[in-house]
């Protein structure tokens, strides 16, 4: 008789501690009902100093946000519901939390409003957000050549409170085929976030172009002759 190989143990359930706002700023740049399902959710890993990192893509613009105080005991990506998104939302000074294999929402009296009873956690290989992301020494004050404002547009509904500072930069390269438009806010209630919109390719005008089009001369009117 052969012996039972004995199943391997069930890894253990991710634990989660965030601010619901750190989440919903990457939540709104996730993808939704994308072929490539590991984008339909927000990713979140532990900061390399303090905390957590949470990040949120399209493929078009990602948003990454920093909660300081947050812990994650390993990377994971979430699969949030359109209820729990709207939570998030409601309550965004609150929490997001996994207890007891259970996702979900508390308010700022660490009361639940929310438990997610879809299932939470997507498998699969997240984007490396950090090829995308320029170093901070690469970027120059500037946005890229050509970006579609739509993208810029969902911003400030994304961070819920009006825009009381941005900073936008662009890779030190020629600013007609800058690759990357990095858009750094600073809300009123100190969240850290960051915001990176993809270009729109061949779009660029050319300098030169622009010039003749807006400094070419009017053509001068023949004269009436009787």
């Amino acid at each position: 008789m052969q012996p039972v190989t004995p199943a391997p143990p069930p890894s253990p359930m991710t634990t989660l501690s965030i601010s619901a706002r750190t989440v919903a700023l990457a939540a709104s740049m996730m993808a939704k009902n994308d072929i490539r399902y590991y984008i339909n959710g927000v990713y979140i890993e532990p900061h390399p100093v303090k905390g957590v990192v949470a990040v949120g893509t399209d493929g078009h613009m990602l948003a990454i946000a920093h909660d300081p105080d947050g812990s994650i005991d390993k990377p994971a990506i979430f699969s949030l519901s359109p209820r729990t998104v709207a939570m998030l939302k409601t309550n965004k000074t609150g929490k997001v939390r996994v207890v007891g294999g259970k996702l979900e929402v508390t308010n700022i009296a660490d009361v639940v409003q929310h438990i997610q009873p879809e299932p939470y956690e997507l498998t699969g290989k997240y984007p490396d957000w950090r090829k995308v992301l320029p170093a901070a020494d690469e970027l120059e004050f500037g946005l890229a050549a050509c970006f579609n404002l739509d993208y810029l547009k969902a911003i400030p509904s994304a961070l819920f409170t009006g825009l009381p500072g941005v900073h936008c930069f662009r890779k030190k390269s020629d600013p007609q085929t800058a690759t990357t438009s990095v858009c750094v806010f600073e809300p009123a209630d100190g969240t850290k976030a960051v915001f990176v919109i993809m270009p729109m390719k061949d779009m660029a005008v050319p300098l030169e172009a622009f010039r003749d089009m807006t400094q070419a001369k009017q053509p001068v009117a023949e004269p009436i002759t009787a």
